[in-house]
């Protein structure tokens, strides 16, 4: 039990500590996964997405938030806002080999090599971005009307396609798996070109999330 009844938004691992961000600013971290406590820096923002990053010594914990800053942490419990010079909510980060890449509104790509200095990224589209990961020598982002963006070249050029709605995205090391509206289930071989998606059957017709 976090202690919190706020919506949890994402999770991650790092420094051996869990770190759940949400609603209404929660940051919540754990050693177990059984035994929460609340941050002690009051963020008063909708926290999105975290993740975990590392480059040499240095490593802390960057959290996105609904109004294009980020927030960071070395210990999970003291907080620092950073401002990223978007002001487009941000909807997931995700980390890399000392490059950290966020997306968001309005096809907003951001990118750090240390977490503190953020550019903008020129992305193809101007659809909501939800997702981003890294997998296989290549950044994916998915987003609005089956957007998926990928990038071999951490960020510096992105291939575009599709025109259904994508969630999230999820690589088990042998297959991608795409999810969104109405139940849309989207998987392909991993090394295959992420532009040759193939439509599997789901077993729902609700919108996954």
């Amino acid at each position: 039990y976090g202690g919190t009844s706020n919506t949890l938004t994402d999770i991650c691992f790092g420094n051996g500590l869990f770190v759940a961000v949400g609603a209404s600013g929660t940051i919540i971290y754990s050693a177990d996964g059984a035994v929460w406590n609340k941050a002690t820096t009051n963020v008063f923002l909708t926290l999105t997405g975290v993740t975990f990053y590392t480059s040499g010594a240095s490593t802390s914990f960057v959290a996105t938030s609904d109004t294009g800053v980020v927030v960071t942490s070395v210990d999970a419990d003291v907080w620092t806002v950073v401002s990223t010079g978007t002001s487009q909510s941000l909807n997931s980060i995700g980390f890399n080999d000392g490059v950290l890449i966020a997306v968001g509104a309005n096809g907003t790509i951001i990118k750090s090599t240390d977490t503190t200095t953020w550019s903008l990224l020129t992305g193809p589209t101007s659809y909501n971005l939800l997702s981003v990961n890294y997998i296989e020598d290549r950044w994916i982002v998915t987003g609005e009307y089956s957007t998926v963006l990928i990038s071999e070249d951490d960020g510096v050029t992105w291939t575009y396609g599709f025109t259904d709605t994508f969630r999230s995205s999820a690589n088990n090391g042998v297959v991608w798996a795409f999810v969104g509206d109405g139940g849309i289930i989207y998987n392909i071989d991993t090394g295959i070109d992420p532009t040759q998606l193939v439509a599997t059957t789901s077993p729902t017709i609700e919108n996954l999330y």
